[in-house]
């Protein structure tokens, strides 16, 4: 076998192991979660998409998909609601077998595609943590979205 043929075999064997690890690390958030807070409940689903759908994405070749979440909430007193979604910034993923800590863009003007939201997953549990003050962003007065989340089912 020339080294040629060595380098190949290698880089090949490198890019499953990435995909596997990027994959695995993203498969523990997925899912829908459960939010109540005083009168405020909501649900938060959490799926990964391709790359290729990103918008602005650098390529389809990232072996990480990034996560997109949906984040529905009502104040049951007020009848205001939050409705947002947001992409990950997979280059700020932190993940291990026990945690995946995250940030992504909540897909509004006025995030001007900087990341806004930082989200960790661990054992079907996910703590949403909006940053730099948009804590508002896509939400009626009095309902929000911070806070402890729980995986449906767990």
């Amino acid at each position: 076998m020339g080294d040629r043929t060595r380098i190949c075999a290698i880089g090949a064997v490198l890019s499953v192991l990435c995909l596997c690890t990027a994959t695995g690390a993203s498969a523990q958030a997925l899912g829908t979660y459960t939010y109540t807070s005083g009168k405020t409940t909501g649900t938060m689903t959490v799926t990964d998409v391709s790359a290729c759908q990103q918008k602005d994405a650098l390529g389809c070749m990232s072996a990480a998909r990034p996560l997109k979440v949906s984040i529905r909430t009502l104040n049951g007193a007020s009848g205001n609601d939050c409705d947002l979604d947001a992409v990950e910034e997979t280059a700020g993923r932190i993940g291990s077998k026990a945690a995946l800590q995250t940030m992504l863009v909540i897909q509004d003007e006025r995030s001007q595609g900087k990341p806004n939201l930082s989200i960790k997953f661990a054992k079907g549990v996910a703590e949403v943590e909006p940053q730099d003050g948009i804590g508002g962003l896509g939400c009626g007065v009095g309902v929000g979205y911070a806070g402890r989340w729980r995986l449906k089912g767990k």
